[in-house]
């Protein structure tokens, strides 16, 4: 909606400075960039936005005028910054830092891009508020209809009804994970490809850009520990492995006394996202059950379901397990079915049950899938899921179980057609 010029200081010429002014001449575009002056008005001192030296809102057109970030923005980093892990480090801790102020000050951006990042002599700069709002501002110029931002980095919620107009901080969380996977690959983020980045800051990503805003960090304090952690790895400041077996020891401890905190826990799950399988297996392959009931509570949903998927890498990459250990998964995935409420949760632990009990041909363990299937209650809000699962996986032993057993008739159903494949 801007158009930027370089002007100089009337008498001084060697005196420049970036003037921009709205080209457009609507009523509501005309709004929403007097709302960015204003936005950018409320910071003025703070070495993380963009400065603003002066504005007239009732020129027309309305303009303001701002320094001149000689070094341009972000994307001057490329292709450089994608094999420099130390300057990773520093432009995404201090691309978070510039949202941070942001949220702290009640605010949300709304449109998070490399390019909208200057480089100054002192730092980076948050720029473009044109799409930013208050946080607890439900009114202004956006309708329920409309939304905004920039293809490939639009969190999905800005397309639903009220979406745009009512986001939250998680959605400038899933734009920062498409602006660092943008700015480490030099690729379009609309899909992301984890080949083109380091596993560690892949996991980062991932999470960042999870479609649930309940699965996102919940806060950039909490992106930024996530990112300290990923290059404690990739530039060696600390061992991984004896950085996750240190917080499963501690976790192990208290479970010990019956508590538990759920900042180790979280901890711990992303800790475990940048050791090997092996290395996962080595801490994890003979957890209490305790350990998968403090995981299955509500709070930690997220950390669950990227734990599960971990913990199945790390049981597989294992090629000589005893068969006696399908039945220490099954038992562990029983746990997570009969005390986790999400129903993908629940299924997946049942799928994961199954398929080590088939791969390691494992008798108790198959009795135990099989009781997790029968002792479903009727109108089981998970059902549909255990359905899908039970279609899934085909499991001959699953075939075997007496319909007449199982207290969920959908279930008994499914069973019955099963026979018949």
């Amino acid at each position: 909606m801007g158009e930027i010029i370089e002007v100089h200081a009337l008498g001084d010429p060697t005196q420049t400075f970036a003037l921009k002014y709205c080209r457009a001449t609507d009523a509501e575009t005309l709004d929403r960039f007097r709302r960015e002056v204003r936005l950018m008005s409320e910071f003025v001192g703070n070495s993380k936005v963009v400065q603003i030296l002066d504005f007239n809102l009732s020129h027309s057109p309305p303009y303001f005028v701002m320094p001149i970030y000689a070094d341009g923005d972000l994307r001057t980093l490329s292709p450089g910054i994608q094999s420099d892990h130390g300057l990773q480090e520093q432009t995404m801790l201090a691309m978070a830092d510039c949202i941070e102020e942001l949220h702290n000050a009640g605010k949300h951006h709304r449109d998070i891009k490399p390019a909208n990042f200057l480089r100054s002599p002192t730092g980076l700069v948050i720029s473009d508020l044109g799409l930013g709002m208050d946080l607890l501002s439900r009114t202004g110029v956006t309708l329920t209809h409309q939304w905004g931002g920039t293809h490939g980095y639009i969190p999905p919620e800005f397309f639903l009804p009220d979406g745009f107009k009512n986001a939250t901080p998680h959605s400038d969380i899933f734009m920062l994970g498409k602006a660092f996977y943008n700015l480490l690959s030099g690729l379009d983020p609309q899909f992301i490809d984890k080949t083109q980045i380091d596993r560690p800051i892949f996991y980062l990503v991932e999470r960042c850009c999870q479609q649930d805003p309940a699965d996102r960090y919940q806060s950039i304090p909490e992106l930024k520990q996530a990112i300290v952690a990923a290059f404690d790895v990739l530039l060696g400041r600390l061992a991984p492995l004896g950085k996750a077996q240190t917080k499963y020891d501690s976790i192990v401890a208290l479970l010990s006394q019956s508590q538990y905190k759920t900042e180790d826990i979280k901890s711990f799950v992303s800790l475990a996202e940048n050791i090997s399988p092996e290395e996962l297996f080595s801490i994890v392959s003979s957890a209490d059950k305790a350990f998968y009931y403090v995981l299955s509570q509500d709070q930690m949903k997220s950390e669950l379901r990227r734990y599960l998927e971990l913990y199945h890498q790390a049981v597989l990459s294992e090629s000589f397990l005893s068969f006696s250990y399908a039945e220490y998964v099954a038992d562990r995935m029983e746990v997570v079915f009969n005390n986790s409420t999400d129903p993908d949760i629940r299924a997946r632990a049942l799928e994961l049950a199954i398929i080590h009990a088939q791969r390691m041909h494992r008798f108790a363990a198959m009795s135990t899938c099989s009781n997790m299937i029968t002792k479903v209650q009727p109108d089981d809000p998970g059902e549909a899921a255990i359905i899908a699962t039970i279609q899934k996986t085909k499991a001959d032993f699953v075939k075997e179980i007496e319909a007449v057993s199982c207290k969920n008739r959908l279930i008994a159903d499914a069973i019955v057609k099963l026979k018949v494949i």
